[in-house]
């Protein structure tokens, strides 16, 4: 065989040592290449240009993280609105904090005060604990140190000369100040201990309540509040409401 007769068995167009094109092969080639968008640098190879744009990709995907961390939650050291148990009885509630979790508020003693942030503040007042400061058993620290009424009850009451009480009371149009001066009331006409502070029981030694009368100023105090509270609300309560 000759020279001549062995290249032309080679076959022209496909070099010595080379693959035939597949099917596998041929998908690969005709799979468009979706384009970066980085600007074209003169006297730069193919290799140079996906260098600039892997480190385009890495400089954005760097500059969404850091701005992910720097959007720090409300910290709870906005607490700032003071909220004070006033009167009734142990006040629960829970309330969202900075972080979206459950957290919770337990008012146990008269004149105990919790901070609340804006938000937990407004959550209160649109939800269940809203009941709380209606019936005057909570109210803002800072009203509070205003009004007599809520923060020292027994002073203001025993301070009205009692030809005075109906009269003021004609003028008051907050429900909460009365409701607390109700429940107030409603502790001194119900008691559960004697006067050296030991618990009343009954013959089997079981804890009992006893039902006292008023003095001149509790019993005029509450009726004139409660007649007011019918008139602004139209609610009728009672001592016995609490």
């Amino acid at each position: 065989m000759t020279e001549t007769t062995e290249k032309k068995k080679r076959g022209p167009g496909r070099p010595k040592g080379s693959k035939p094109i597949t099917q596998d092969t041929a998908a690969v080639i005709d799979t468009p290449v979706t384009p970066v968008a980085t600007a074209e640098v003169q006297g730069t190879t193919n290799a140079d240009t996906r260098l600039l744009q892997l480190e385009a990709q890495i400089s954005l995907l760097t500059s969404a993280l850091l701005a992910e961390r720097q959007q720090v939650p409300v910290s709870e050291d906005d607490a700032t609105i003071g909220v004070m148990k006033i009167g009734g009885p142990n006040l629960s509630v829970f309330l969202t904090d900075a972080y979206g979790r459950k957290r919770h508020f337990l008012w146990e003693k008269d004149q105990e005060v919790l901070y609340l942030t804006p938000a937990q503040y407004e959550e209160a007042m649109t939800g269940f604990a809203a009941k709380f400061f209606e019936r005057g058993f909570l109210a803002l620290e800072d009203d509070v140190a205003t009004d007599l009424a809520l923060i020292d009850p027994e002073r203001f009451i025993m301070g009205f000369d009692l030809n005075d009480i109906d009269e003021y009371f004609r003028e008051v149009d907050d429900p909460a100040v009365m409701l607390r001066l109700v429940n107030y009331i409603d502790t001194k006409r119900v008691i559960t201990e004697d006067d050296k502070g030991r618990p009343l029981t009954d013959d089997d030694g079981n804890p009992r309540a006893e039902v006292v009368a008023l003095n001149p100023h509790y019993r005029m105090v509450a009726d004139a509040c409660v007649t007011r509270l019918y008139a602004i609300t139209g609610v009728r309560y009672s001592l016995l409401d609490g």
